[in-house]
């Protein structure tokens, strides 16, 4: 397995793509996609059953399965075709990437200053408090040290 290394240039481009891609992109309507862009191109069910080769209850079943969420991206580029679209899917993050880094990085780094203390109380020596600039670079160098391991628990 490749060790996943921190790439703070990557992250900060990716996140500024997906925001600018999140606002640009509207929420599904509640009937789905399918189903709203078929009904302005005036088309109805019958007639896309036909552009796609099915029968009519197929694409009841297609706009049914797309708004549960239990259509396959196969289907739904074989109905957005027919329908003369592309599909394109994107994961938009509820929070920045690197907001989401850094959290981990120093939920990890905490853990680690819980069994270092843990360790010191035990030998009956002090720790220190460290600061927060000083947590923070100890953050970042967890980061870069430890790359995707930060996930592991």
């Amino acid at each position: 397995m490749a060790k996943l290394t921190y790439n703070a240039t990557k992250v900060s481009q990716l996140d500024h793509v997906l925001a600018e891609a999140s606002k640009a992109i509207p929420h599904a309507p509640k009937k789905g996609w399918i189903s709203e862009i078929r009904s302005c191109l005036l088309i109805n069910t019958v007639q896309l059953a036909k552009l796609l080769g099915v029968g009519p209850s197929v694409v009841s079943r297609l706009e049914s399965s797309e708004v549960s969420q239990t259509i396959t991206l196969r289907s739904l580029n074989k109905a957005a075709s027919a329908l003369g679209c592309e599909v394109r899917y994107i994961l938009v993050p509820k929070a920045p990437l690197e907001e989401r880094l850094w959290k981990q990085a120093k939920k990890t780094l905490s853990k680690e200053n819980k069994l270092v203390a843990h360790t010191m109380r035990l030998e009956q020596q002090e720790t220190k408090k460290s600061d927060e600039l000083e947590d923070d670079i100890r953050a970042a160098i967890l980061l870069h040290e430890k790359g995707g391991k930060i996930w592991d628990e």
